[in-house]
């Protein structure tokens, strides 16, 4: 009888950490992206002088894709996290996975 364990999961959890990392550096990337995109539009709005309520509007256009990022980067880092524990998995059994 066979258990059809898959090679996945009898192999090296270096692919799984290089995956992780990845994905956190995406993660990185995209809130220097939303970082440099809040500095853009602060600097735009006050270099045009914009008071009031256009600013209110700049910002409420803003805050969506703001929120998007965020949104993306936080999911990109719990992936990342995700990863990184089936990682740790993957070297605690697999010798035992192994063996079966």
């Amino acid at each position: 009888m066979s258990l059809d364990i898959p090679d996945w999961m009898v192999s090296d959890d270096g692919r799984v950490r290089t995956a992780a990392r990845g994905l956190r550096d995406a993660a990185d990337v995209v809130d220097d992206e939303r970082t440099g995109l809040r500095r853009t539009l602060g600097a735009a709005a006050a270099a045009l002088g914009w008071e009031g309520q256009i600013t209110d509007r700049a910002d409420e256009a803003a805050d969506p894709a703001q929120d998007g990022l965020r949104v993306m980067q936080e999911d990109l880092r719990a992936a990342g996290d995700a990863l990184d524990g089936l990682a740790g998995a993957l070297d605690q059994h697999t010798p035992t996975l192994r063996d079966i």
